[in-house]
């Protein structure tokens, strides 16, 4: 009988400590796919999720969430879904939730216009990120 509890005990050990010690180290886990790609220059946090980009014709769809700083009293962290025009060098917002220090959400569903991404921006390291291989060169019209 005990070896029979010394076997169900190490059995349980062996099959939840695993999953508890990945959770209380804080490691990426599986349905965590986000890779970290800079900084905005008021501080948040920017990420992107390779798993979840769609490529549809010649329009790539990504997913990005921001980490405010605890500074920003007010927005805890942002998801949004963007859309790029690789080959005109073009983005626009489709959807995002914004989500505040006090639990509330916000929603926005609905597309921005195509827009060239401003230098030094996070619009510009978002594009960058999902289109590396595009180079804008200088003087082309749109």
């Amino acid at each position: 009988m005990l070896q029979r509890s010394a076997l169900i005990f190490w059995l349980a050990v062996i099959l939840v400590f695993p999953v508890e010690t990945r959770f209380a180290l804080g490691m990426k886990q599986e349905d965590d796919d986000w890779t970290y790609i800079g900084k905005s220059k008021e501080g948040v946090k920017l990420y992107y999720s390779p798993d979840r980009t769609v490529e549809r014709d010649s329009l790539i769809q990504a997913w990005f969430k921001g980490i405010h700083p605890d500074s920003d009293k007010n927005i805890s962290h942002n998801i949004s879904l963007h859309e790029f025009n690789c080959p005109k060098g073009t983005h626009r917002y489709i959807q995002g939730t914004l989500y505040r220090r006090d639990g509330s959400t916000r929603n926005f569903n609905k597309p921005s216009a195509w827009e060239y991404p401003l230098p030094n921006s996070v619009a510009e390291m978002e594009f960058r990120q999902v289109c590396p291989k595009v180079t804008r060169r200088k003087n082309v019209k749109p």
